[in-house]
């Protein structure tokens, strides 16, 4: 008869890191997955390039996982972000860092990192900023907002957030012989400026003084009105999962159930965007897959 260790369910990032881990410790380990391909979301993280993690300090990770980060002080203790970072680069990936602290392969393809966990899981015995859209917003901005909304609300954009209020008037002052379309396109991208200069087909010397106040207010507090979110098919993060009172912190296994032990994203917990996500999926996968023996 056929026995394993440890049965994983999902191979996501979280499962993919307790399978290795499991397996690297001498556990039999078997991980079952639904679709033809593993890492199938992990695919389409970063914009297809995955950011992996962050380079931040401790604080900083749990300054960027704001949906109960604090329960991961313990997981952080045992596997973080350097890990994580010395893990991929010890495997043969190569790293950079990018603005905010944000590391991706040097590749910019998510399938090296995907083909890296693979790799190591075969190789350790284990079988099997915002943006306009044409659907709305989206972007790190927009996703960071997403988990406070439920729909019906009103965001307000500040579209020219580096220009107060007065900066604005004396710009369009300055270029008053101009259509108010190219004084707004010398401020922000050309799309963006018409759209703002839509009720505004003429110089800037032309418009009333009230209009120039409500057009810097515009541009300075555009109402949004918030319908609702992408499906989850569409999500780059979740929100919700098991009630973390009901799980050791150090080891991730069940209060409830013994040898049950959870990882990822089906934990209550949620990040920012700028690889923290991946980052404790990474780090609650390994130590979910190393401590349960």
């Amino acid at each position: 008869m056929n026995t394993v260790d440890t049965i994983i369910i999902g191979a996501g990032p979280a499962g993919m890191m307790a399978a290795i881990s499991s397996s690297f410790y001498g556990k039999k380990t078997l991980l079952l997955e639904k679709n033809k391909r593993l890492g199938k979301k992990l695919s389409g993280t970063g914009g297809g390039r995955c950011n992996v993690t962050n380079n931040g300090t401790l604080e900083d990770l749990l300054a960027g996982i704001p949906g109960n980060g604090r329960f991961l002080y313990s997981v952080f203790s045992q596997f973080d972000n350097h890990d994580t970072m010395n893990f991929f680069q010890e495997n043969g990936v190569k790293l950079k860092v990018e603005d905010h602290g944000r590391v991706f392969p040097t590749t910019d393809r998510s399938q090296t990192i995907i083909k890296c966990l693979e790799m190591k899981m075969l190789e350790n015995g284990v079988t099997h900023d915002l943006l306009f859209t044409h659907f709305g917003l989206s972007g790190p901005a927009a996703l960071r907002l997403s988990s406070f909304v439920k729909g019906g609300e009103t965001a307000f954009l500040d579209a020219l957030p580096t220009h107060s209020d007065q900066d604005l008037f004396e710009h369009l002052e300055a270029n008053r012989e101009k259509s108010v379309k190219n004084a707004l396109r010398e401020l922000m991208p050309d799309r963006l400026a018409d759209f703002f200069a839509e009720n505004y087909d003429c110089k800037v010397k032309q418009v009333s003084q009230k209009d120039l106040t409500d057009l810097v207010s515009l541009l300075k507090a555009l109402p949004i009105k918030i319908t609702g979110k992408m499906s989850l098919a569409k999500s780059f993060v979740t929100k919700g999962g098991v009630d973390l009172k009901e799980i050791n912190p150090k080891t991730l296994e069940s209060k409830k159930v013994p040898g049950l032990h959870f990882a990822g994203e089906v934990l209550d917990i949620n990040a920012h965007t700028g690889g923290f996500n991946i980052t404790y999926c990474l780090a609650t996968g390994w130590v979910a897959g190393s401590l349960h023996y």
